[in-house]
């Protein structure tokens, strides 16, 4: 059972209250890399305008000890009543019909907020995954991730090229950099399948670091 200091808004549900309190500390920043817990996560959406569209699909994946634990995943379609089929269900064949069987709203944000939990999340473009899942926290709860976030092609520019230079778009894509790195991609363009890709991609990005002196969180997060 949890114990929470002090008051706490009792509108709030339980599962908010138990996340909040496991992120009440900043992350261990000088921690070794190989003692923290990583998530890969992928979200999939309605349509690609971040400003209306919404979350339909959920992937992560645990990372521990830098290495991928199949064992500790989640996924989840996620059912929304004013759902309108369009050119985005195409891409990420998510049929309407498979949507009329998902998880609502409310219940994929608590099973995604008990999965996180206070891992760090790793994604490629990781920036507009946490954007959708925020906007479906702040649509119930009035609230944001806690977590700190590595976005995998910022790490990937550390790298191969000086961060100076202008990427061009293909170098950026995950397709392409999992070619480059050796990884096969199954079931692209699937939550599921680009979060196990993200995360075989985030340990041989990260060997890559460690071998040029970046052992901990601080330098995954340095700029």
């Amino acid at each position: 059972m949890f114990l929470f200091p002090g008051k706490k808004n009792p509108e709030m549900p339980q599962y908010w209250h138990e996340y909040q309190y496991m992120n009440r500390h900043a992350h261990a920043l000088k921690l070794p890399l190989e003692t923290l817990t990583f998530t890969a996560i992928d979200v999939e959406s309605t349509g690609l305008d971040l400003k209306k569209d919404k979350m339909i699909a959920f992937a992560g994946i645990r990372m521990q000890y830098l290495k991928i634990r199949i064992q500790e995943s989640l996924e989840i379609l996620i059912h929304h009543e004013d759902f309108v089929q369009d050119h985005a269900v195409h891409i990420h064949e998510i049929m309407n019909k498979e949507k009329q069987k998902g998880t609502p709203e409310n219940k994929a944000i608590e099973e995604i907020l008990r999965f996180v939990g206070s891992t760090i999340l790793v994604g490629y473009h990781v920036q507009l995954d946490r954007r959708l899942i925020n906007r479906s926290l702040n649509d119930l709860l009035g609230k944001k991730l806690l977590n700190p976030v590595i976005n995998i092609p910022d790490l990937i520019r550390r790298i191969d090229k000086p961060v100076q230079m202008v990427y061009p778009s293909r170098e950026l894509d995950l397709k392409a950099q999992c070619e480059a790195y050796g990884i096969e991609m199954m079931d692209q363009h699937t939550a599921a399948g680009d979060a196990f890709a993200a995360a075989q991609l985030f340990l041989k990005v990260i060997s890559k670091l460690k071998k040029r002196g970046i052992n901990n969180l601080s330098g995954l997060l340095k700029k």
